[in-house]
């Protein structure tokens, strides 16, 4: 399978897959404007990282970006909604949106690899209101009903 990615500014980086094993492609910020050409996250603040990129995911399939487990777990600079989630009829700029819950600043260098992309497959569904749902033995229980 291939996917289309347009550069929108001749100076933004193509996507780079680390490993033969790796799962996601590195995104790669584009602060192509900005005097210092960086982007600075202060404790607790957010900040849309720009990828100078657009996408073009195939049909069935969906781009999921996920925070770099280096910079999460060492910087705790992670995605302010989790996972970031390109639909396959998106054109527009790959945007993502960054938040440091650490106790101090971030600096997001044009250039850097910042965040990955994972494509996934998605079946089509529809829903379908129903009356009752099927009994299982978790039933019900929610947050921590498996123990720790």
């Amino acid at each position: 399978m291939k996917v289309k990615i347009k550069k929108l500014y001749p100076d933004a980086k193509l996507p780079y897959r680390a490993t033969a094993g790796s799962l996601g492609v590195d995104l790669y910020a584009y602060i192509g404007d900005e005097s210092d050409r960086s982007l600075v996250v202060s404790p607790g603040r957010t900040a849309i990282v720009h990828t100078g990129l657009s996408v073009e995911m195939p049909t069935g399939y969906g781009g999921f970006i996920f925070a770099r487990s280096s910079i999460a777990t060492k910087h705790h600079l992670t995605l302010i909604n989790s996972v970031g989630i390109i639909d396959n009829d998106y054109r527009g700029e790959i945007l993502v949106h960054m938040v440091n819950l650490g106790d101090t600043k971030y600096t997001i260098n044009d250039g850097d690899r910042f965040a990955q992309l994972t494509v996934l497959a998605l079946p089509e569904f529809e829903i379908e209101e129903a009356a009752e749902l099927t009994e299982t033995a978790r039933g019900t229980q929610g947050f921590g009903s498996t123990g720790v």
